[in-house]
Parts: C-alpha cells; sequence; structure tokens
C-alpha cells in the first residue's frame, strides 16, 4: 500500500500529506520494533517526497536522520542512495558547492558495492546536470548520452526518461556550441523513436542559435512554452542562451560605430526600446560595452577602446 501511493505522488498531488502520514507511522513503529532496515528505506522514501514536492528543508532534515544510522551500519548502497537525494536538494535550493560535495562522496562509495545499471542511470543524470550547470557541456554530455543507453536497455526501458536524457544531450550540444551535432542525435537509431513535441522543442531552439537571432529564439520558446519552460534545468540554460544571444547580437549591430541611435539597434535587432536599452545599460555595467547611453537623444556613445575589445569578444564568441 506505501509503494503504491508514494508511486501516485507525483500524478496526484493530493496524496502528498497520506504519503507523508503512512511514512512517518511506518518509521515510528520500526523505531519501536527496532527494524533499522525498513526506517531507513522509509526515510529515503519520504526525503525523496519532500524533494518532489520542493519541501527542502523537512527533505534534508530527513537525510540527515538517515545517515545516521547508514553511517553506523556501513550500508554503502544505502547511503548511496540518501546522497544522491542530499545532492539533488542541495542543488535545488542552489547550493551547488555541496550538491557537488555530496555526489563526489557518492561517486566514491560506488567504487566499493556493485550499483544496478537502473542506479547508475540515475547518478550519471544528476552528474551531468551538475557539469551542464557549471558549462561543462562535454562532460554533461557524456553523462547523458550514459543514461541514455542505460534506459534502452530492453531489460530496463524507461521511455520517458530516456527521452528526458535525449532533450538534456541536445540541450547540452546547443549550449556547448557544437549545434551541427544536434541532427546526429535526433536522427539517429534511437533518436528517431523519440521525435516528438519535446525534441521539436528543442530543434527549434537549434535552428534560432543556428540564425543567431535571439527574436527566433524567443518567439520559439513561446511557440513551445508548453515544454520548454515545465523543466526547471532547460529554463535555467535557455535563460543563459537568449542573454548571451542577445549580447552578441547587440555587439555585433553597434560594432562599426561611434554613435549609434537606440532606436536603430532596437530595429535591427527587432526587440522592444526599453528592452534593448535596459540590456545595453546592464552591458555598460559589466564592462562588455566601453560607453555611455545619452538617453537625451536616445543614443549610444562608445569611447574608441571598445571596438578593439568589441573585436576580441567576437572573436571568441562567432
Amino acid at each position: 500500500m506505501t509503494a503504491k501511493v508514494i508511486g501516485k505522488v507525483k500524478r496526484d498531488s493530493n496524496l502528498f500529506k497520506r504519503a507523508e502520514d503512512i511514512c512517518k507511522e511506518i518509521i515510528k513503529y520500526c523505531e519501536e520494533t527496532n527494524n533499522i532496515s525498513m526506517k531507513n528505506r522509509i526515510q529515503t522514501r519520504l526525503a525523496e517526497l519532500y524533494l518532489i514536492h520542493n519541501y527542502h528543508n523537512q527533505a534534508l532534515e530527513t537525510v540527515q536522520k538517515a545517515l545516521v544510522d547508514l553511517k553506523r551500519y556501513e550500508d554503502n548502497l544505502g547511503l548511496i542512495v540518501i546522497q544522491l537525494i542530499e545532492s539533488k536538494i542541495h542543488y535545488a535550493t542552489k547550493g551547488i558547492s555541496k550538491a557537488k560535495a555530496a555526489l563526489t562522496s557518492v561517486k566514491t562509495l560506488c567504487t566499493k558495492v556493485y550499483i544496478e545499471p537502473k542506479l547508475q542511470a540515475e547518478i550519471d543524470m544528476h552528474a551531468g546536470i551538475l557539469s551542464a550547470h557549471e558549462r561543462d557541456f562535454n562532460i554533461s554530455y557524456s553523462y547523458f548520452y550514459e543514461a541514455f543507453d542505460v534506459y534502452n536497455i530492453p531489460q530496463i526501458k524507461n521511455t520517458k526518461k530516456a527521452l528526458k536524457s535525449m532533450q538534456y544531450m541536445i540541450l547540452s550540444k546547443i549550449m556547448g556550441g557544437t549545434i551541427d551535432d544536434v541532427n546526429g542525435i535526433i536522427y539517429g537509431k534511437q533518436g528517431r523513436n523519440y521525435y516528438g513535441p519535446e525534441i521539436e522543442a528543442l530543434k527549434s531552439v537549434e535552428e534560432a542559435v543556428r540564425d543567431k537571432s535571439v527574436g527566433l529564439l524567443k518567439s520559439n520558446i513561446q511557440k513551445f512554452s508548453h515544454v520548454l519552460l515545465a523543466d526547471p534545468i532547460i529554463v535555467h540554460h535557455l535563460i543563459y542562451l537568449e542573454n548571451d544571444l542577445l549580447e552578441k547580437n547587440l555587439i555585433k549591430i553597434i560594432q562599426p560605430y561611434s554613435n549609434v541611435e537606440i532606436e536603430f539597434v532596437t530595429i535591427s535587432i527587432g526587440l522592444p526600446y526599453l528592452e534593448i536599452l535596459s540590456k545595453l545599460s546592464q552591458m555598460i555595467l559589466d564592462k562588455k560595452i566601453n560607453g555611455i547611453l545619452d538617453q537625451g537623444r536616445g543614443s549610444l556613445i562608445l569611447y574608441e577602446e571598445t571596438h578593439a575589445n568589441v573585436n576580441k569578444f567576437l572573436l571568441h564568441k562567432f
């Protein structure tokens, strides 16, 4: 009964309280009967339940309680599972250094015990997410590819998780600047089985990046918002991608000028005036543009050193 309730929680948030109460009742019973093994398994489930519903403080508290017994009895497999959850909690709360430390502990423990492919795939997925956050997209792609392979093993077959790992594989290629590899993933032997709205949405992002068009990127994100904006990890990278592409476009437009009207930049890039004005102001503060805004005349005045800096920027970015 407990497993069934917990398994349905993702699909029906109304079951959360019921599942939480059941877990707590079983944990209390295990403490009374000194059933440490069962207690640890249920604590792990409860921590997972809290994480799913974004009760991060409760999740971390539950993890810390489980760690005490797991370390005492040297249950390495249990420690791997609970510390993987701990790493996910820290990532969700933007504690990246703590998330990496917990994942390092997981990887160390993995050398001591046999890890089932499904668990290894879950570890690889999370490792890929952390690597992508650190902008090491070659490594993140490798992790996602390993997970994708496992989720396609006939005995393990998990279509939903395979699709998610494929999405992240494509995202890694886009963010890493190797967009020519995207078609190979999508139309490869395994990839063709997963083509649908999720992959089409990322394909549209790849096309916008290929065209170096921030306007098209915004339009495509809006078009596929029901898919792209449903995943916080994809959202995180799309925000960076949109910002980076906007900066590239702006710098390319202003490069030939020492004094350029903001209205001209707005028309050239196809975005609202106030958005462009705000972005140029931010780029000046960040020292990505060496100049000043003359809002009275509605223009951007660039200093001579800007052109040398812009040329270096473009050489690295394009």
